[in-house]
């Protein structure tokens, strides 16, 4: 070979050299970092089991109270949390460089540090400066909350800090929310995780007013400069916690948060039937709207912000409540940024709010909030502070949901059970934990007198509410479901002797009413309990298992919005096989401040609304009939069902009409909306699997902020494995069709998967023709 080739070669063997010196490194980097990962995972191990040494502090250690919390050493919670928020960090650490593994082992060394400390009776926190993982404990479900504080370096406890809550921004269902809290050097910001995504409404809110009274526990703050800002759900977060709690907080600096719901309606069409309940339904909307309150913000200055040009919030909502504060006389502070969206504020902004922030002071005579829901809904004035009402706030005690398991038909034990189990679901999906479930067989006399009692299942079907039967006024008679009543009146009688002047006594009269009747029939409830009135009694029944089916999902969605699914802010609700939604019940209510029916605070439903529904059709069997070719998947019971919002439709659609693909209507099928996940057990006896996929407009206008956003992929899997997926499906796409091999699958799901995170803009979907048969 000459000298002139071997030149010509020398680039080539030099691109060789290094390409396997790169390949050594990467793999020699990967061999690394094996055992790294195995040696972090293992530590996680150990401390899990070591925590348990030091006072128990979680249900998963069978031994949580609120007592107990007490008496743990002080910085348990936070050690307790941070070991969780290791093993959750723990998947994505498979894949990590070898700089990542490293970091997380010195963190990993820094809680063994922690523990050793606290095992000796010591606080390792309390001179620790930087953004610190704490949590506080809610006896609701037996958790640890988490919440974030960042410390500045100047804090040493000896003088009082303010304190900004820095409210984070949606984020699903993702844990840890808030977690690090940024750095202010002048003050100490705390970051709830406001149990994840939930507008601080509810139990969000309890969240971040725990996490507040935990971090006054701990640290010293002035309490006369304690501030509220955040961005997206964080600014409405700032709007509702000042509106509700404006005694509290000294100024709130919201960006981008939604205040006013008709802006909804008037921009994405969310807007309601026409129908006579539709003042309770506006009332009850109200209710939630920040705007509503905004005279409770007088004492309480604004810094607010928004991007004109925000596609998912849009501007109205800080116009219109800028614009209330104003012709109120309240102290507004109003940027709005030309061409900004959604997401793209400058720090600066930022930066800006929180120095505005810190030059705010609580005035010496803080005004408590002087308008409330109650003063909109007046129907629950002077209601006892404790026991409120209605339903949905028996979720904001402790509770346990019992189950019933008496029935001697199998199919409404499976019922029971079945709808118990996703309540919880839809809990640990929402809030990340399980809560409390019992049989109704197991329930002791101190879960009686200790929580808040979510019974599912009428009194043949679950044996603790027929413990009760003699002391609610709710009664199941045959295929009706009766409530009863006491009312008094005036009784003039005639006068004996010579006097003219009648006797007028007092009498009471027990009466009725039968609020639904048929086999589909049932009821959501709510009362004090009878055997420990500082709790509540909800009873989740049907007069057969027909009633009861799905009955999670079946109500609450008046409000458009993921947050209020699924709401019971009713007392009571009766339904039957017409019922989608709140018009179409057979009759809604509220108690009075006695607990006693009403007629003035009771709504029937409206009769035209419920004849334009295609009525509800239960599955017609419990395990698939082995004697048949061939047969319809919605006529058979499935053994989970996992979606989102409202129910899984049977033979008509998600809103209860015909159900439609593109222009061919059909009399079998699944209607849902997306995420939606739908389990069946075929015992591995069928062959193939058939259905014609696509999205249903169901007859109405497609709005042009839906057609840009909703796109879906159905999916079926057999036994875990994807079996068959279809192309991505948006408003435009024609249906498409399944034929696939179910050869020996045991367990068939039917997920129907956004391909867009804009959910609350996404409307029904459908699986047409849905059957499986045999070769």
């Amino acid at each position: 070979m000459t000298r002139k080739r071997w030149h010509r070669m020398i680039p080539f063997l030099i691109a060789v050299v290094l390409l396997l010196a790169a390949t050594i490194l990467m793999y020699r980097q990967w061999f690394t970092c094996i055992p790294r990962y195995s040696s972090c995972a293992r530590r996680v191990e150990r401390l899990e089991r070591s925590i348990v040494d030091v006072p128990r502090v979680s249900r998963l250690y069978d031994a949580a109270s609120a007592d107990l919390m007490q008496q743990a050493p002080l910085g348990v919670e936070t050690m307790y949390i941070q070991v969780q928020y290791a093993r959750h960090r723990l998947p994505e650490l498979r894949k990590a460089s070898i700089l990542k593994l490293q970091k997380f082992q010195l963190e990993l060394g820094r809680i063994e540090r922690d523990l050793r400390k606290l095992r000796a009776g010591k606080d390792p926190y309390k001179h620790r400066n930087g953004a610190i993982l704490r949590a506080h404990y809610s006896d609701i479900d037996d958790t640890l909350q988490p919440f974030s504080i960042a410390v500045p370096r100047s804090y040493d406890g000896t003088r009082a800090f303010p304190l900004i809550i820095r409210l984070h921004a949606h984020g699903w269902f993702r844990p840890f929310q808030g977690h690090p809290a940024s750095q202010v050097q002048q003050a100490l910001v705390l970051s709830p995780h406001g149990r994840g995504s939930t507008d601080y409404m509810h139990i969000g809110e309890r969240d971040v007013l725990a996490a507040l009274e935990t971090t006054r526990r701990v640290y010293n703050i002035d309490d006369d400069r304690v501030y509220l800002m955040g961005h997206s759900m964080g600014g409405t977060g700032c709007w509702q916690l000042a509106a509700h709690h404006p005694e509290l907080f000294a100024a709130i600096a919201p960006t981008a948060g939604n205040t006013d719901h008709t802006v909804w309606e008037e921009k994405w069409g969310w807007d309601a039937p026409e129908s006579y309940l539709l003042p309770v339904r506006r009332k009850l909307e109200m209710a939630l709207d920040p705007i509503t309150y905004a005279a409770n913000l007088k004492d309480v200055p604004v810094f607010c912000a928004h991007g004109a040009n925000d596609p998912i919030v849009p501007v109205e909502h800080s116009r219109n409540m800028v614009r209330k504060l104003r012709e109120l006389g309240c102290a507004v502070r109003y940027e709005e940024l030309p061409d900004v969206e959604h997401g793209d504020f400058p720090d600066s902004l930022f930066d800006e709010q929180i120095q505005w922030l810190l030059q705010q002071r609580r005035p010496a005579k803080a005004a408590s909030a002087k308008l409330c829901a109650e003063d909109i809904l007046e129907w629950q004035k002077n209601r006892t502070p404790s026991l409120p009402g209605p339903i949905e706030n028996a979720f904001l005690s402790p509770f346990l949901i019992v189950y019933g398991t008496s029935s001697v038909s199998e199919i409404d034990n499976i019922v029971c059970r079945r709808e118990a189990e996703q309540f919880v679901r839809e809990w640990e999906r929402r809030y990340g934990n399980p809560c409390r479930i019992k049989a109704d067989h197991a329930v002791s006399e101190a879960d009686m007198r200790r929580f808040t009692l979510v019974l599912y299942g009428n009194p043949k079907q679950n044996s603790v509410l027929a413990q009760f039967v003699d002391e609610v006024p709710l009664r199941f008679r045959g295929r009706q479901i009766v409530i009863e009543a006491e009312a008094g009146f005036r009784n003039a009688t005639r006068p004996e002797g010579n006097s003219s002047r009648p006797e007028t006594t007092i009498d009471t009269v027990r009466w009725e009413r039968a609020l639904a009747v048929g086999d589909d029939a049932g009821i959501e409830f709510c009362l004090p309990n009878p055997k420990n009135p500082s709790r509540y009694l909800v009873v989740m029944a049907g007069v057969t298992w027909r009633g009861l089916f799905q009955i999670n999902g079946r109500f609450g969605n008046w409000f458009d919005w993921g947050v209020y699914d699924n709401r019971r802010w009713f007392d009571y609700a009766a339904f039957d096989g017409r019922s989608v939604d709140p018009e179409g019940m057979v009759g809604f209510g509220f108690f009075d401040r006695h607990w006693h029916f009403r007629h003035e605070t009771y709504w029937k439903g409206d009769d035209t609304l419920r004849s334009r529904v295609v009525p509800h059709q239960p599955p017609a069997c419990l395990h698939p009939p082995a004697e048949k070719r061939a047969f319809a998947l919605s006529d058979l019971m499935p053994v989970e069902i996992d979606q989102e919002k409202g129910t899984v439709e049977l033979n008509r659609s998600f809103r209860s009409r015909p159900l439609q693909i593109g222009n061919r209507e059909f009399t079998k099928g699944l209607g849902v909306r997306a995420p939606s996940r739908i389990v069946y057990d075929l015992k591995g006896d069928w062959s193939r699997f058939r259905a014609t996929v696509g999205l249903d407009a169901e007859g109405e206008h497609v709005s042009a902020a839906r057609r840009e956003v909703e796109a879906v992929a159905f999916i079926v899997k057999g036994d875990g494995r994807i079996l068959s997926e279809s192309p991505e499906i948006d408003c435009n796409s024609a249906p498409h069709t399944f034929d696939v091999s179910v050869t020996g699958v045991r367990q068939l799901e039917l997920i129907t998967d956004p391909r867009d995170g804009h959910l609350w803009l996404f409307g029904s979907a459908a699986w047409g023709d849905v059957e499986v048969g045999k070769s």
